[in-house]
């Protein structure tokens, strides 16, 4: 069974993958990012023991030079397709180019633009954005 990255949006969401997964520095970034944005105590806590979770159950996936190189066939695709802009979700993305893996996320046009990358895509149920 082939690797599957997991973006963000489906770490957020606490969607239990039936394989085996990774996800992305950039995705940890973010989970970073959201505990230091959290607005109270109780908000910080609960973010801290999702991240926690995360970096206990995945492993985690490098930006390395082959992340980059597919990082630069993503971003060169998205700017000639009218893909998605956000840098994170490309690096995300190219993460799974890299690792011949697949990419489940919820983010409908992220979804779409790595079909077009030539990703095997899943879309947990309930993917509402």
């Amino acid at each position: 069974m082939a690797l599957l990255v997991l973006d963000t949006s489906v770490l957020v969401g606490n969607w239990p993958p039936a394989r085996p997964a990774a996800v992305s520095t950039v995705s940890v970034g973010e989970l970073y990012a959201g505990v230091a944005l959290a607005g109270d105590a109780l908000e910080r806590q609960r973010r801290e023991r999702r991240l926690g979770g995360v970096l206990h159950a995945y492993a985690v996936l490098t930006v390395d030079l082959d992340v980059a190189r597919a990082f630069g066939d993503v971003l060169a695709l998205s700017r000639r397709t009218d893909g998605p802009r956000n840098r994170a979700d490309l690096l995300i993305a190219a993460s799974a180019v890299a690792h011949d893996a697949g990419l489940a996320t919820t983010d409908k046009r992220l979804a779409a633009f790595a079909r077009r990358a030539g990703l095997e895509v899943v879309e947990p149920p309930g993917n509402a954005s």
